[in-house]
Formats: C-alpha cells, sequence, structure tokens
C-alpha cells in the first residue's frame, strides 16, 4: 500500500484506488469515512534505533545494518545567520533529506503501519489515507475510532507527530443525511490503559457546508460527491494564468517557444491525474476544452474562430477528449502487461474468469474481453473501475494492443489517436460560417 519512492508507482494509483472503494461503496448503499493524516516533518523524526531494527525485519544482514548505523550516526548540522556560524550539534534523528537513502529508509519505517489496523491505508511517502465502508453508520463511527486510535498509538510510538490542525475527514455517502452530519473523530494521545478526555484532540470534518468543502488528496480536489468540480475549476484557473503569459508574449516568442509555454503552463495541468477527474460531468470540461483550443489558437497566430482539429494535427498535440482517452488506454495497457503495483493483480476480471459456470462449458465470444461491473448509480459508470473496462474493450482490437513495450505503446498509442483528427481546414458541417468565409 506504499505507492511513493518505488519505481512503476504513482500518484494516480492510491487516487484511482480510494475512488474506486469509495465509488464501489456507494454502489453498494454503504457510507464511507476518510481520513488524510498530515504528519510534522515525518522525515525529521525517524528513530535511528527503530529505523535499524526495521531493516533487520526486512532480510538485511548484520554487516549491512552496521554500515547504516554508520550512515547515519554521528552527523552534525550548523546555521549560519548573517555570516555567522552556530556552534555543530548531533543530529540524533531523521534520515538525510536530499540523498538517495533517505526516501528508502522512511517508507520501510512505516511499511508496517497498513498492518496494525484494518482500516484500509493508503500511503504515498508521509502522506496516509485510511477510510472504511459499512451500511450501518453508528457501527462505521465506532470501528473507525477504534481503529484510528491503533494509527495514533502507531505514530506515537515511532515519534512521529500528527497534525490535528491539518488532519481531517470526510464522509461519503448517498444518505444527504449522513453526509451532512456533524461528528467527532479523535487524534487519540492516551496509551491504552489510559482515558484522559483532556489529551483527545477533534479532527477537522470537511462538510458540505465547510468554506472549503473539498480535500486535497496527492494534488486532486475530492468533494463529497466525487463531481470534481472544484478539481476542474482549480485547472481552468492555472489554465487562464497560462493563456495569459502566452498571449502577451506571442508577439516576441517563436512558435517553438510558445510551444515549450503551451507545455509547461498548459498541458502538465491537463495530462496530471486525468483518469481521476474527467470522471466529472461532460458539461463541467468545457471551459477546460475552450482554454486549450484558446492555446492552440494563440500559439499557431490563427484567428480566434479558427477550426482547432487541424491546429492540434499540425503541432502534434492531442486535444482534451483524446488526451482523457489516451491516459485511459495507457492505465489499461498496463494492467494488461502487469505495469501496475502488485495490488491491481486481477483487479478487474476477463468475462471467462467472471463467470462461475462449469469450466468446460462452451466458450463465448467475448470470454476474453474485460467484464464490465453492473453499475446502478448513473454516475458511477464514470469512476475507473466500472469505466475503465468499456474503454480498453472498445480499443482492444487495434493491432498496437499486441506491442507489451510501454514506450513504443505511448508512441504508437498517440500517433493513432492524432490520425483521428481532420486534417482539413473545411469541416463539411452544414452553414458553417468559418468554413464558409474559406471557401470564399
Amino acid at each position: 500500500m506504499q505507492f511513493g519512492f518505488r519505481a512503476g508507482h504513482s500518484t494516480v494509483h492510491p487516487l484511482s484506488l480510494l475512488i474506486d472503494n469509495i465509488s464501489k461503496a456507494l454502489e453498494d448503499r454503504k457510507h464511507t469515512i476518510a481520513i488524510f493524516c498530515d504528519l510534522s516533518k515525518a522525515f525529521d523524526c525517524v528513530n535511528h534505533k527503530i529505523s535499524l531494527n526495521k531493516l533487520k525485519m526486512v532480510g538485511l544482514g548484520d554487516a549491512a545494518v552496521e554500515w547504516f548505523s554508520s550512515y547515519l550516526s554521528n552527523r552534525k548540522q550548523t546555521v549560519s545567520i548573517g555570516g555567522v556560524l552556530s556552534s555543530q550539534s548531533l543530529i540524533k534523528l531523521g534520515v538525510p533529506q536530499g540523498s538517495i537513502l533517505g526516501p528508502l529508509l522512511f517508507i520501510i519505517y512505516i511499511n508496517d503501519l497498513p498492518s496494525i489496523s484494518s482500516l484500509t491505508t493508503l500511503l504515498f511517502a508521509d502522506d496516509t489515507t485510511l477510510f472504511a465502508s459499512n451500511e450501518n453508520f453508528e457501527e462505521l463511527l465506532e470501528f473507525v475510532q477504534f481503529e484510528f486510535r491503533k494509527v495514533c498509538e502507531f505514530f506515537r510510538a515511532h515519534g512521529l507527530s500528527m497534525n490535528a490542525n491539518k488532519t481531517n475527514f470526510m464522509i461519503f455517502s448517498n444518505n444527504h443525511a449522513v453526509r451532512n452530519s456533524k461528528i467527532d473523530l479523535f487524534v487519540d494521545n492516551n496509551n491504552f490503559d489510559q482515558n484522559d478526555p483532556t489529551l483527545k484532540t477533534p479532527l477537522i470534518q470537511i462538510c458540505p457546508d465547510s468554506p472549503t468543502p473539498y480535500v486535497k488528496f496527492l494534488g486532486v480536489l475530492i468533494d463529497h460527491d466525487l463531481s470534481f468540480k472544484h478539481q476542474i475549476n482549480h485547472i481552468s484557473c492555472n489554465l487562464s494564468k497560462g493563456l495569459y503569459f502566452i498571449r502577451t508574449s506571442k508577439n516576441y516568442l517563436s512558435q517553438f517557444c510558445l510551444q515549450s509555454l503551451y507545455y509547461t503552463l498548459i498541458h502538465s495541468h491537463l495530462t496530471y491525474a486525468p483518469q481521476i477527474w474527467s470522471c466529472t460531468s461532460p458539461s463541467l470540461l468545457k471551459p477546460l476544452i475552450t482554454k486549450q483550443k484558446m492555446a492552440v489558437r494563440l500559439i499557431s497566430n490563427s484567428k480566434y474562430n479558427s477550426h482547432t482539429e487541424p491546429i492540434f494535427k499540425k503541432l502534434n498535440i492531442l486535444p482534451l477528449d483524446k488526451i482523457i482517452l489516451y491516459f485511459n488506454i495507457k492505465y489499461m495497457h498496463e494492467f494488461k502487461y502487469n505495469f501496475l503495483p502488485a495490488i491491481f493483480s486481477n483487479y478487474w476480471l476477463t468475462n471467462r474468469e467472471n463467470r462461475t459456470a462449469n469450466v468446460n462449458e462452451r466458450e463465448l465470444r467475448n470470454d476474453s474481453e474485460l467484464y464490465v461491473p453492473f453499475c446502478r448509480l448513473t454516475n458511477s459508470k464514470r469512476f475507473p473501475y466500472f469505466n475503465l473496462p468499456t474503454v480498453w474493450n472498445n480499443f482492444e482490437n487495434n493491432p498496437i494492443t499486441i506491442i507489451r513495450d510501454k514506450v513504443k505503446f505511448k508512441s504508437k498509442l498517440k500517433e493513432y489517436l492524432l490520425s483521428l483528427l481532420n486534417p482539413s481546414e473545411i469541416c463539411g458541417r452544414l452553414f458553417c460560417h468559418v468554413c464558409s468565409n474559406i471557401s470564399n
């Protein structure tokens, strides 16, 4: 469940797991409580003795542990202010930040956190997210508080400090009364043999009527409805800033430089986790589509109302709908060839694997296709767990799916999606005033 500082792991993976688990719980008429923990200076609080014991537990020999002990011990620090140097002070805690071994030592340090609680735990370095689901909300609340106490005990035993002012939680439910209810969850600083109510610090609850009705999880703004409207607004604001810079500099820079600005200020925002925020309503995506079109018109010095498909094709840039399709297909290609983290093994089944009938029964034509889970709720069809199998089934007959190499597949996939764009400035739409002016 650790997705940070590991090859083949990215922020998209815990994001999709969280969204999928919440959406599946909503499908099953369950309520979900998710706690988003904030640790204060986690890398600076690593206890060296505990860290060395953890290294022994994961199988390192005495010589290797002794080497790490030498690596961590007798480090000193000093502070320079106005050219005046302080005396040296011995560093007794923490891992060397900026080093190659620092992140590795830290993720080993908290590697056993998911095993101490029955809450589902998602880790990205020190970002810790806990959640659980249940049909009975009272039972869920009692269960989450009891299990969260174990997590608090783990952090305390490992010298890690949880910031109660930044640790918050949200309720996801189809029941508006439950979702809007005000409840108490506590950071419990008691040991298990104590019960001092003064040591219990309440967590911040993010409610639909809160001044900030969303939580930022690994760079994506998540609200109670999983509508991602706040994330779309956030991206739209960033695109507006990028458009301002491109517009003010277009008369002074070459097209190559303008295109570099586009990739820096526009494209980078559209290509971060589109598998997640594209689950929003199609109508909410329209501002992003409009602003991306404005950007390519600016960098190509085209008219304000020019058709953008030929421009996208000429610049080798994918429009937003193709960007979303590109990342969805790439994600499923990684699943098919086992490039995703181990937790995604058998995440989706083929129709053949999903059937529980006799294995000797006659094969069906769609046995090799991925099974598309049933959706009770209309909104669920847009979430990755329910939507991505359909995306892959529709694309699987394309010859490029047999390419196993990730880099080559991505290149061929982009070529294929660009080939779908219309290179002609004449769109063929009846009574199109732009095409009429071109033909005249």
